[in-house]
């Protein structure tokens, strides 16, 4: 068969092969496989295999080898799970060859100066004579290599360097394909997700309620809950600690709400800043309610544990404060919650005592053990006569429950000396000191 016949033939097969659907949908791995096996069969050749360069582009890494005798397997793996690598320090002339000749066909491997140091580790030990290696390219960046070996010393022919050369062009479209769908990617990952807890975003949101609406009205049959999650006070943490510390609680809140188990938890995503929303499907609302409840109630009281144990901190070392408002209304949730972290050992405070809305009998249920009066009837102490009078009943109602007292805003001599003798167990406030850095708090009360 004359050359150009040869030619022809070589490259129809190759061409159904690239063409085939079952081809264009498989895996990287099998393409290969698959590229590797008509080579060496349409050549006569003992072993065809795919060489990657690293980002260091210090060596060329096996990535599939096809041996005649051992078909089926990618032979790059040794027996020992060990990469075959070829070190541009072992083996100079040949990577100055395939950055600057391309392509390479030596018909005397052992002997040619470009590829005779792979004999004494390789050539002899194969019995490859001939060589003849292609490069793959990853946009204008050579990539790779692809290697044809044969255990008879041979002389290419065009046809033979003309199919090679097709061969890792074909491997250089599948890299350029790969990379395209990996920018695709991560567009829309950017477009679709949200970058500091790697949730879905609104826009996710959007499509996909309205996915399960349709089907919900298609069906007829069916139903779904939106919960809308706030975090409340982050601007506080931001204020105090700084974003990156309120980034972290917003990542960490994110990793607890995928980590939950809801019956028919179908979707989560965060909104924005401190929202998130979480779609529930096929829910019976008592029941739904009960589930959630039961979820988050162990949640705080869990991580609380969690850090200090890692921490090596007690948690009776920790007095958690929770404002007057939080309490009112129905508190079955936050009632358990408080207790839990009770249970754990540590101690609750009800903060800015004064200006909410809660009863009594709500604060005598929880387990308290200290009240913060507000700031807003400290200021005018002791001139004003009704905030004297609220301040001492304050301290009255925390003697009859057994709580201790701390009162808050204390900036003044007088706002000190007039609590001192009324009874208040703590002082806070700038007469003290402002709030510090952690290092200055550090510096300054803890350094010998």
């Amino acid at each position: 068969m004359r050359d150009s016949e040869i030619l022809v033939t070589h490259h129809k097969e190759l061409m159904e092969l690239s063409h085939n659907i079952s081809f264009i949908e498989m895996p990287r791995p099998r393409k290969l496989a698959a590229l590797m096996e008509l080579c060496t069969r349409l050549l006569g050749i003992k072993r065809g295999s795919v060489w990657l360069f690293p980002p260091e582009r210090d060596r060329i890494s096996c990535e599939w080898l096809h041996d005649t005798e051992q078909p089926g397997r990618n032979s790059c793996v040794s027996p020992n799970g060990a990469e075959f690598n070829l070190f541009r320090s072992d083996h100079p002339e040949y990577f100055q060859a395939i950055t600057e000749e391309r392509v390479i066909a030596v018909e005397d491997a052992r002997n040619d100066i470009r590829t005779r140091s792979f004999d004494r580790d390789y050539l002899s030990v194969q019995n490859i004579h001939s060589m003849l290696d292609a490069p793959i390219f990853d946009g204008e960046q050579l990539s790779g290599v692809v290697c044809l070996e044969s255990d008879v010393r041979r002389d290419w022919s065009v046809p033979d360097i003309s199919l090679a050369v097709a061969i890792a062009d074909t491997i250089s479209l599948m890299n350029t394909h790969e990379a395209w769908l990996r920018s695709k990617r991560a567009l829309e990952y950017v477009s679709r997700y949200d970058s500091l807890t790697g949730l879905a975003n609104i826009d996710s949101l959007r499509d996909r309620l309205g996915h399960l609406v349709r089907k919900i009205k298609q069906r007829g049959t069916g139903s779904l809950a939106l919960l809308w999650i706030d975090v409340d006070r982050l601007k506080t943490i931001n204020d105090g600690l700084g974003p990156q510390a309120g980034d972290q609680v917003i990542a960490d809140i994110g990793q607890r709400l995928k980590e939950i188990q809801l019956a028919g938890k179908d979707f989560l995503a965060r909104i924005g800043g401190d929202e998130f929303a979480l779609v529930i499907r096929n829910y019976t609302l008592p029941g739904f309610l009960d589930e959630v409840t039961r979820e988050l109630v162990p949640e705080l009281p869990k991580l609380v544990k969690e850090i200090c144990n890692n921490q090596d901190m007690p948690v009776s070392a920790l007095q958690f404060e929770v404002t007057e408002d939080s309490i009112q209304g129905d508190f079955s949730v936050i009632g358990r919650v408080l207790e839990q972290l009770v249970e754990a050992g540590a101690e609750l405070a009800i903060d800015d005592f004064g200006t909410g809305y809660s009863s009594l009998s709500r604060l005598k249920s929880l387990p308290f053990s200290r009240i913060k009066i507000d700031r807003s009837f400290i200021n005018n102490l002791p001139d004003d006569e009704n905030d004297c009078a609220i301040t001492l009943s304050i301290i009255g109602l925390a003697r009859g429950l057994g709580l201790s007292v701390v009162a808050e805003g204390v900036e003044s001599e007088a706002h000190e000396a007039w609590l001192f003798e009324k009874g208040c167990d703590y002082l806070q406030g700038y007469r003290y000191s402002k709030p510090l850095p952690y290092s200055e708090f550090i510096s300054r009360y803890f350094s010998g």
